[in-house]
C-alpha cells in the first residue's frame, strides 16, 4: 500500500504521542515500562519473551509499539469483562473442582456454582463446565422459563 510520507508521518506521530514513547526503547526504558529490573528484562530477552527486540551494533533495543501491544494483550480483565468465567482445579480426593461464575450483562444478577465435575479427565470436565455455564446463563437471563416447578404433594383419596 502506497501512502504519502506526510500521511505516514502523521499517523506515526499520533501513535507515538498517544503513548509518549520513542519508537525504540533501550533496556532501562523497557524495564521501567514493564516495572521490573534491568536484569529481569535481559533475562526475558534471552528467553525470547519480549517482542520487538532489535540488536544494533551490540545495543539491545525494543520496539515500543510491540511492547505496548503485548502489555495490552496480557492485561488482566476488569470485573466488567468477567461476566462469565469457568475455573478448574484438582479436587482433593481426585477429579476436578469446577467454579462457575455468571453475571448478567447489566450486572443486576449474579450466580456462582462450585461443585465437583462428574468427569475424570481435565478436558472433559472443562467441556462439561462450559456447557453448565451456558445453562446457568440462560437460566439467569430468563428465570421464569428455566426454573423447574415444584409439585405440591397430594393425598390419595380412598
Amino acid at each position: 500500500m502506497n501512502t504519502s510520507p506526510a500521511t505516514e508521518h502523521a499517523t506515526d506521530h499520533e501513535s507515538r504521542s498517544a503513548t509518549h514513547l520513542p519508537m525504540l526503547l533501550n533496556v532501562d526504558e523497557a524495564a521501567d515500562l514493564l516495572r521490573t529490573s534491568r536484569r529481569a528484562t535481559y533475562a526475558m530477552i534471552a528467553r525470547r519473551q519480549l517482542p520487538g527486540v532489535v540488536r544494533i551494533r551490540g545495543r539491545v533495543l525494543v520496539r515500543s509499539a510491540e511492547l505496548v501491544d503485548r502489555l495490552h494483550q496480557k492485561r488482566a480483565p476488569s470485573p466488567e469483562e468477567l461476566a462469565m468465567s469457568v475455573t478448574i482445579r484438582p479436587y482433593r480426593r481426585g477429579g476436578w473442582e469446577i467454579n462457575i461464575r455468571v453475571v448478567t450483562p447489566d450486572g443486576t444478577r449474579r450466580l456462582r456454582e462450585r461443585k465437583r465435575a462428574p468427569m475424570s479427565s481435565r478436558s472433559a470436565a472443562m467441556r462439561w463446565a462450559e456447557g453448565r455455564e451456558r445453562i446457568l446463563f440462560q437460566g439467569l437471563m430468563d428465570p421464569a422459563q428455566h426454573t423447574p416447578r415444584k409439585e405440591a404433594p397430594t393425598r390419595r383419596r380412598k
